[in-house]
């Protein structure tokens, strides 16, 4: 070593951290729908190539969210329970920030864990900045993958009405 540090060669060392917990979150709001069977196959790829003993699970999610398939080391297992899963979400709405929160309390180690987020990014309810803040404060990774749509961005939407009487 003391060559090679007179040669002039630096010598990096950096940690590699596994995750060793990883929750996909898929979002299957209106807004996504046409987007759900891209979605389905990026989440079967990385399940496919991930030959990792990892702990698995596959959260769906619009206005809510469905466990759609839980925390199991047997990649195959999970996507067959993600697409057999006929319980959905109401998908009218988007909230991220649920879904986020939701999925950090599957993670056992919080600082080992990672999310995988799958959306258009459209959020109409929630919190998903404070909610990617506490999970980054714990430790968690999140990734984010996302999914072009088609919605028009000037699109309205009412929220409610309120009927004046005279």
């Amino acid at each position: 070593m003391a060559v090679s540090v007179l040669a002039g060669i630096n010598i990096h060392v950096e940690r590699y951290k596994i995750r060793t917990d990883i929750v996909i979150l898929a979002d299957l709001s209106d807004s996504n729908a046409a987007s759900i069977e891209k979605m389905n196959g990026y989440i079967g790829d990385f399940l496919e190539t991930d030959e990792s003993e990892r702990n698995i699970g596959i959260v769906s999610f619009a206005d809510g969210y469905v466990y759609a398939s839980p925390m199991s080391r047997n990649a195959d297992q999970v996507y067959a329970d993600y697409l057999a899963c006929e319980e959905k979400p109401l998908a009218s709405a988007t909230d991220i920030g649920a879904a986020l929160n939701f999925a950090g309390t599957l993670l056992a180690e919080p600082e080992n864990g990672r999310i995988i987020l799958i959306s258009d990014g459209m959020q109409t309810d929630g919190d998903m900045d404070a909610a990617s803040a506490a999970l980054a404060a714990d430790g968690v990774r999140v990734d984010a993958v996302y999914l072009k749509t088609n919605i028009d961005e000037n699109e309205i939407q009412i929220n409610s009405m309120l009927d004046r009487k005279s």
